[in-house]
């Protein structure tokens, strides 16, 4: 096992986890409420499909949103998220880094050991999601949009002291996108990111996913269907098997021992307004 990761304990895995299920039922009422449409994706999905739930080394939690969706979520969270909650993202932070929001829990602490050192508003216990956009369908153009944004992410990471440029898959594209502030890089990775038409394809531009794996048919979320978690029920594609088979081949196959990881947290808190880490 590579020496970055390190195994969580079952009683703070399983705290972790119910905390996780605390933030994703808010987004839930706040989607329900407002009529927006979210649903699981990535290791989440793979879990709910093949677990019933979380992949049992699993430490995360992820959705995905329709860009409009999760343009829509981010306003309404500015008046029905409880404040128990916090929305991270560039609009909130002006250290952001990412080109996806979280929901953290306040008063929490869940800090990565890629950004043990950095300074951030909140590195609270959160969840991701990711925006899903209509992309071309003709595969070159999103795909060339696709190198452009994951660079852009890396000049970000640059310019936050979260990685080199040797360290960089395009480090000489990711180089020249350094010579624009962050703000920037964000709007204009927004503007590549969103398309003026329904097409036949969409794809998270900003998953760790490449670009074969992620390019997807549209149809995967009209309608969206429900499927099992931890004993609730929850939205996703209404063909789960031909995403997971994309991003995973055979999803059913559980991978060698060396592989089952988790994401490596630095410290976990769930209360750190006493300072004790469980």
């Amino acid at each position: 096992m590579s020496s970055k990761f390190k195994k969580i304990d079952d009683k703070t895995l399983k705290k972790l986890r119910e905390v996780q299920i605390e933030i994703l039922n808010e987004i839930k009422r706040i989607c329900e409420k407002n009529n927006i449409k979210y649903f699981l994706v990535g290791g989440t999905l793979l879990g709910a499909i093949r677990h019933k739930g979380f992949i049992p080394w699993d430490d995360d939690l992820d959705i995905g949103m329709l860009r409009e969706d999760y343009e829509k979520f981010q306003i309404c969270c500015k008046k029905d998220l409880d404040k128990k909650y916090f929305l991270h993202s560039i609009n909130t932070d002006k250290n952001y880094w990412l080109p996806f929001i979280k929901i953290r829990k306040n008063n929490t602490l869940f800090d990565e050991e890629f950004i043990k050192d950095f300074k951030c508003k909140s590195k609270g216990i959160f969840i991701d999601i990711f925006p899903m956009d209509y992309v071309s369908d003709i595969r070159i153009i999103a795909k060339i949009k696709k190198l452009f944004i994951s660079c852009i992410t890396e000049a970000i990471f640059v310019k936050r002291n979260l990685r080199t440029i040797k360290e960089c898959r395009k480090p000489i594209i990711s180089k020249f996108f350094t010579i624009f502030s962050c703000n920037r890089l964000f709007k204009m990775q927004r503007k590549i990111s969103i398309s003026k038409k329904t097409t036949s394809h969409i794809m998270c531009y900003g998953g760790a996913y490449s670009f074969e794996k992620e390019y997807l048919p549209a149809n995967l979320v009209t309608p969206l269907k429900n499927v099992l978690f931890e004993k609730s029920e929850y939205p996703a594609f209404n063909d789960c098997d031909l995403y997971l088979t994309s991003l995973y081949g055979n999803y059913m196959e559980l991978p060698p021992v060396e592989k089952r990881v988790n994401h490596c947290a630095y410290v976990i808190s769930f209360d750190i307004t006493n300072e004790e880490g469980d």
